[in-house]
């Protein structure tokens, strides 16, 4: 239940997140509060053909708040109740940004682990922001949270029948 719990946690967030790469994202031009807009996700398991899905969720109340002190509040990121991308409890934390990419991270409530979810810095201007969710952003994210070593085992497993995958979030100031 805790290896299902964690998986989801990974996997949920990367459907509501957003990757980007840019060196011009930093702390002082990307705080505010942010809307979630829409979600384009892009991906293929071994053997199976490439999917490619978006969804309009300007309507869902989805947000991300990131202050310039470092510190976030969402409840559109790093839920596992996202499933149906509805506004459920926020989750609070910090965040950092280095070599193109947020880490945020927050207390895990289910499982008392400190997570670190990192997610590619692709664009900010006064009124957007575009986070993008990959292969390597999960990578990063599973490397850097304490799970145990079988719970690893899954998430690697998983990991490996991925191909591709690319979830880019779109975000407008609110």
């Amino acid at each position: 239940m805790k290896t299902t719990k964690l998986l989801l946690t990974f996997f949920m967030a990367a459907l509501i997140s957003v990757s980007c790469q840019s060196d011009d994202v930093t702390p002082g031009n990307s705080d505010g509060s942010w809307k979630l807009q829409s979600t384009d996700l892009e991906l293929k398991y071994a053997g199976k053909p490439a999917e490619k899905k978006s969804e309009d969720l300007s309507k869902k109340g989805l947000f991300l708040d990131m202050n310039s002190n470092g510190s976030f509040s969402s409840n559109s990121l790093f839920s596992m109740s996202l499933e149906d991308y509805s506004a459920k409890d926020t989750v609070s934390g910090t965040y950092t940004i280095a070599d193109g990419y947020f880490d945020f991270k927050y207390a895990d409530q289910s499982s008392k682990t400190d997570v670190h979810f990192f997610i590619k810095a692709s664009s900010v201007s006064k009124n957007k922001l575009v986070l993008v969710i990959d292969k390597e952003a999960l990578i990063k994210t599973v490397e850097a949270t304490a799970v145990s070593s079988e719970d690893a085992a899954r998430v690697a497993l998983l990991l490996a029948l991925i191909e591709q995958y690319k979830l880019t979030l779109n975000f407008e100031k609110s």
